[in-house]
């Protein structure tokens, strides 16, 4: 079968809804088979044919016919939409091995190929094709933790605590804000352009193979109110021609790593609180990720002294609860990308540097921040004006099967350090009897003077080998006992007699993984203590 079949005739060009309303028509006596005929074209025949059977159901032109009927394929249709709705979308080639199971299970006569036991690529093209409610779509990348942290339950649990602070406190537009941080970079991600048809490559220029990037944090309210924004730059030391050009108002500060920390948030908080200027008259919502930066002692305190409320979304609902990223970074990187391409394009044979970040943001943030963005991204949010019923039930598809609450969170002083019985994987060491102390005193001594200790002196104090008498040490062989200890501190057990030497370092083999068991209540701690079978020189 050719893949882009054309029809050569118009028979059987009117739908089969046509059909059965010219049908109900001629039985009430409204049309007549020939005036059906002459105004849509369906022959005599095949109404008095349709009439006689009302169950026919037709099969099509030709010698060819469908493999499934009308309602299989709804049902494919219906199970495709669902899983794309779960973020598990079924690709071409799923589709394919669908329909081959789906025919051979029922029985259904089908030209599919049983050495592969996959339906045609050509069926599932043309399946697609005449299914409009599909269509062949890249996704977008999901992570795990964001399909299954956007729950009902803490969704829920979210808005009934912003209920709680709406009725509370009553804020209106100019008292409620939301904060967050976001990258920017010094190489512009290329859009598209006009290029000559058939060439092979096109290509863009850009300031660097890999950019500096730069977070920016910016606040806003939903009547438009926008806080100026804070500029980190990956640095120690601030200059002040890093700031040049940038929006009024706004401050720089250094950052060791490029990013936000607990240091740097409490001078947010102060520039924030500078602006807003909150009072007991004039209290305000801070909405804001659970980033451990803002959760400080310190910030929380600075916060409370100054009539500001910090609320905290759920962890991974960010894409969907956080304003900013909801309507306001998406078109403010764009147009910052817009801004990079000009400043290329003026400014041939140069490279932006951190020095040129705060002028070129300062243009795409004056042209983002407007009215319409903070308004419409509260809304789509449901934080204001409050709306619980913003996400609809497809919405939480994703995370259906998965939907539970998160463990609940306490505070420091609530936790506690708990170190639990330790297995020590520890060689046995026979006890010394009576009478063979100097036997094994001597065979020790010997032994250690070998390797050019002194005779006479116990091996914790032994002289180290030189370079030149250094050999390898051999690792303990046999089977190790474990056994079980009760210690307050991180146990190490003692080594075999004859690899012990002078000095804190200890062979590579005698190492301590320590795995953490962290629970609501308390941290419990395992000591373990493993020999592997790697060794060192010595």
């Amino acid at each position: 079968m050719v893949r882009t079949y054309t029809r050569t005739t118009s028979r059987a060009s009117y739908g089969e809804d046509t059909l059965k309303t010219v049908i109900e028509k001629v039985k009430k006596g409204e049309l007549s088979k020939r005036q059906a005929f002459l105004q849509y074209g369906i022959p005599r025949s095949t109404i008095a044919k349709r009439m006689k059977n009302i169950e026919h159901t037709p099969t099509g032109l030709g010698r060819f016919k469908r493999v499934f009927n009308p309602t299989e394929e709804d049902d494919v249709c219906h199970h495709a939409i669902e899983m794309q709705r779960r973020f598990y979308g079924l690709s071409l080639h799923d589709l394919r091995s669908l329909a081959y199971q789906l025919a051979e299970r029922n029985r259904i006569d089908h030209p599919f190929s049983k050495a592969d036991k996959l339906a045609g690529k050509d069926w599932a093209l043309a399946y697609i094709k005449r299914r409009s409610e599909l269509s062949l779509r890249t996704p977008e990348a999901t992570s795990l933790s964001r399909a299954v942290g956007f729950n009902r339950v803490q969704v829920n649990k979210f808005f009934s605590l912003l209920q709680n602070q709406m009725t509370k406190h009553a804020y209106s537009a100019q008292q409620v804000f939301n904060v967050d941080e976001s990258g920017i970079t010094t190489v512009q991600r290329p859009s598209k352009v006009i290029a000559e048809t058939g060439t092979k490559q096109v290509g863009k220029l850009v300031s660097a193979d890999k950019g500096m990037t730069t977070t920016v944090v910016c606040a806003m309210s939903p009547s438009g109110n926008y806080v100026p924004p804070m500029i980190l730059f990956r640095r120690k030391n601030m200059n002040d021609r890093l700031m040049r050009g940038a929006p009024e108002g706004s401050v720089g500060v250094p950052s060791p790593t490029g990013w936000m920390d607990s240091t740097i948030f409490i001078k947010y908080l102060n520039h924030f609180i500078r602006h807003v200027k909150p009072s007991p008259s004039n209290q305000c919502l801070l909405i804001l990720d659970g980033h451990v930066s803002h959760k400080t002692l310190d910030a929380i305190t600075l916060a409370k002294e100054n009539f500001v409320t910090m609320l905290t979304i759920p962890p991974h609902t960010s894409h969907r609860l956080q304003p900013l990223d909801v309507a306001f970074f998406g078109p403010l990187k764009n147009r910052y990308n817009r801004e990079l391409d000009k400043w290329m394009l003026h400014n041939p044979g140069k490279r932006v540097t951190e020095y040129d970040i705060a002028e070129l943001f300062a243009s795409a943030y004056e042209a983002t921040a407007s009215l319409e963005k903070a308004k419409s991204a509260f809304r789509k949010t449901g934080i204001f004006p409050y709306n619980a019923d913003v996400f609809s039930d497809e919405d939480f598809l994703p995370s259906a099967v998965t939907e539970c609450e998160q463990d609940k969170l306490v505070d420091n002083a609530d936790m506690q350090i708990e170190v639990v019985e330790s297995t020590s994987v520890v060689p046995e060491i026979p006890a010394e009897q009576p009478g063979e102390n100097q036997a094994t005193t001597n065979a020790v001594n010997q032994k250690h003077a070998r390797k050019g200790s002194r005779v006479g002196q116990p091996a914790s104090v032994a002289k180290q080998p030189t370079a030149v008498n250094r050999k390898r040490t051999k690792k303990p062989t046999g089977l190790q006992k474990p056994r079980v200890t009760r210690e307050t501190s991180i146990y190490r057990p003692p080594l075999p007699i004859h690899l012990r030497r002078a000095g804190p370092c200890l062979p590579s083999w005698h190492r301590t993984n320590t795995i953490h068991h962290s629970t609501s209540a308390s941290v419990t701690t395992i000591v373990i203590d493993t020999p592997t079978k790697s060794f060192n020189k010595g």
